[in-house]
């Protein structure tokens, strides 16, 4: 386990309330943190990554990083504004930063050659114009690289952001639940719980073994203080669930469970 701190400053301004100039202060200190972890996976790691831009490093490492302390510190500069500072301390394993840094590099190298092979399939019908053009959009966009960007920025709380790459994976493939229910997440974030809850039921109209539609429901639900339907959703959650790919989430519903049926 590498132990990694972070600091971002930030100037208030007039129309800012503390938790704007705080959030923007934190957004700072997480680059930092990212930065560091990016340096590292470039300079320390065993997995070749240079296939990966400096970009996509960053989100890499930012949805890595564990923070466990955080404060927050304020000074009048000499205009009369006020800087925030953020200190973050955070945790980064190592071997979990391998795995999934191989994973997401095999997973481009896949990504890759597969539209590399459409490509060559599409020049030999005579569209090569069209080829190198579907071939340059894919690499871009692929679904594997938009749901892996948006899922950094969402832990980072820039909803805003992950959504337009949500969007865009809902755009492309409209009957892929996973990217309706990471939107829903976005809109949980926002406040806005009725749009969550349509895409929560898209998801589950489109895939109902796709557990975490389940597990957002019904955090949606509770938010509206709709208690037996966040029992049942919570429920179906640990039904159809498994504890490789949702562990954290488990462990979570059953405290909450614990405590609405109390």
């Amino acid at each position: 386990m590498r132990e990694i701190s972070g600091t971002g400053e930030y100037i208030m301004e007039d129309n800012e309330n503390m938790k704007q100039a705080q959030d923007k202060a934190y957004e700072e200190a997480m680059r930092s943190i990212a930065q560091q972890v990016a340096v590292y996976i470039r300079s320390e790691s065993t997995v070749e990554s240079s296939v990966l831009t400096k970009d996509e490093v960053e989100l890499l490492a930012t949805a890595l990083v564990q923070v466990r302390e955080k404060r927050f510190t304020k000074e009048v500069m000499p205009d009369g504004k006020l800087q925030i500072k953020a200190f973050l301390t955070g945790d980064i394993d190592e071997e979990t930063t391998e795995k999934a840094l191989a994973k997401k590099v095999a997973k481009f190298n896949q990504q890759k050659a597969l539209e590399v092979a459409k490509a060559k399939h599409a020049a030999q019908q005579g569209a090569k114009e069209d080829a190198q053009k579907e071939y340059n959009e894919a690499m871009r966009h692929t679904v594997t690289a938009l749901l892996a960007d948006g899922e950094a920025l969402l832990k980072q709380g820039k909803y805003a952001a992950a959504m337009e790459k949500f969007n865009e994976v809902i755009k492309d493939h409209p009957d892929y639940a996973k990217g309706y229910v990471r939107r829903g997440e976005c809109y949980i974030g926002m406040g806005k719980m009725d749009a969550a809850m349509q895409d929560y039921n898209k998801a589950i109209t489109l895939d109902p073994k796709e557990a975490e539609s389940y597990y957002g429901r019904g955090q949606a639900y509770e938010k509206q203080g709709k208690k037996q339907e966040a029992i049942a959703d919570y429920r179906k959650f640990l039904e159809v669930s498994n504890i490789v790919e949702h562990g954290d989430k488990i462990t979570a519903v059953l405290d909450r469970l614990a405590k609405l049926e109390s």
